[in-house]
């Protein structure tokens, strides 16, 4: 049975530790010492840094990457989802009607900013 060597760095630079993995591939046992030094306090303000990151993460998907169709309740992003591309107004009136929305409530919705009108009584869906 071969015998092999431990390593157990705790003290190192990249560089140390790319050529001590080089010569004992089966892994190396990495010791950091630094953790016990934090206070308390920092790793409340760690925490508070890192829940900060990600609201401003979500904001920006949010605002750059997430359709206005997917912040519609569940009614209407079904609604929007069966209409075609491009439609007449009694086309959308008979989706809307299958899900129950009244007429009226759906001729105002075509006013918002997720219609573009083409001509009189045919629209278009801004977002796929």
């Amino acid at each position: 049975m071969p015998m092999y060597q431990q390593y157990i760095l705790s003290d190192f630079t990249p560089e140390v530790l790319v050529r001590q993995h080089k010569a004992n591939p089966r892994g190396l046992i990495v010791f950091f010492d630094e953790l016990l030094d934090i206070s308390e306090d920092s790793m409340r303000g760690a925490i508070a840094l890192s829940y900060y990151f990600i609201a401003c993460g979500i904001k920006a998907h949010r605002k750059f990457i997430s359709s206005p169709v997917d912040e519609l309740p569940g009614m209407q992003k079904t609604i929007y989802d069966e209409l075609p591309q491009s439609f007449e107004t009694r086309t959308g009136l008979l989706v809307a009607e299958r899900y129950g929305m009244p007429e009226r409530t759906f001729k105002r919705w075509l006013s918002t900013s997720l219609f573009r009108k083409i001509t009189h009584g045919y629209y278009e869906k801004r977002y796929r």
